[in-house]
């Protein structure tokens, strides 16, 4: 298993969802905390972002959120 950097771009294309809303899910704590690369450079931990898609039920997972 290959681990990886998903940066904010990707995860939206990922995801479906906008980076507004990533960023509304992260501060509620329901998105996987980021790793800090830089002074303005984020990103998450694939394995992580793949057990957090795999946690959703499945409207979620479309990005079709109410």
């Amino acid at each position: 298993m290959s681990h990886h950097i998903v940066r904010p771009k990707d995860l939206v294309q990922k995801t479906g969802l906008s980076r507004s809303t990533l960023r509304r899910m992260e501060i509620a704590g329901t998105l996987p905390p980021r790793v800090k690369l830089g002074a303005y450079c984020v990103g998450w931990h694939s394995s992580d972002v793949d057990a957090w898609l795999n946690s959703l039920p499945l409207a979620q997972q479309a990005g079709d959120q109410p």
